[in-house]
C-alpha cells in the first residue's frame, strides 16, 4: 500500500473519509479477495521493518483448514488495497497466480532480511504485475 489514500476504498462517504492510523490486530484475519471478488485467503501477519517502522510485508494466508495445511505468500504492503467497506484487502492477483507465487509454509519462515529473497518477492508481486 503505498503512503497515501489512493489505495484506501471507501465508498460511504456518510462516515468519515478513511482512518489514517489503525491497530495491527484489527488488519490480521481480516480477509483478501481479487479484483473479480473471490476471496484468495487471509491476513495472518504484518510483517514491520523496524527501522522505518513501516510495514514491510503482509502475510497471506491461502488454503488449509483451521490453520493447517495453509500455505503462507509474504505480499509487499504497497501491492495490496484496503477496502474499509468491506472490511477486507484487495490484491490485484488471479487464483492461479498463486499456484507459482514464492511461499513458504508455517513451519519453514524465509529470513526476510535476506536481501535476495525480498528482492524475489517485490519482483513477482511488484515488477511483474506492472
Amino acid at each position: 500500500m503505498s503512503h497515501n489514500a489512493e489505495n484506501i476504498i471507501h465508498s460511504e462517504y456518510s462516515t468519515f473519509p478513511f482512518r489514517r492510523i489503525l491497530g495491527a490486530s484489527t488488519l490480521t484475519k481480516d480477509s483478501v479477495r481479487n479484483r473479480k471478488n473471490e476471496e484468495v485467503g487471509s491476513i495472518k501477519e504484518l510483517m514491520i521493518d523496524v527501522p522505518s517502522g513501516r510495514i514491510a510485508y503482509a502475510v497471506l494466508s491461502v488454503g488449509g483448514f483451521l490453520g493447517m495445511g495453509d500455505r503462507l505468500f509474504a505480499i509487499p504492503w504497497e501491492s495490496l488495497d484496503l477496502d474499509e467497506d468491506r472490511k477486507c484487502f484487495i490484491l490485484d492477483v488471479d487464483k492461479n497466480r498463486l499456484e507459482n507465487a514464492p511461499g513458504f509454509d508455517k513451519s519453514n519462515w524465509p529470513e526476510m532480511n535476506d536481501a535476495t529473497w525480498g528482492q524475489t518477492v517485490r519482483t513477482y508481486w511488484i515488477e511483474r504485475c506492472d
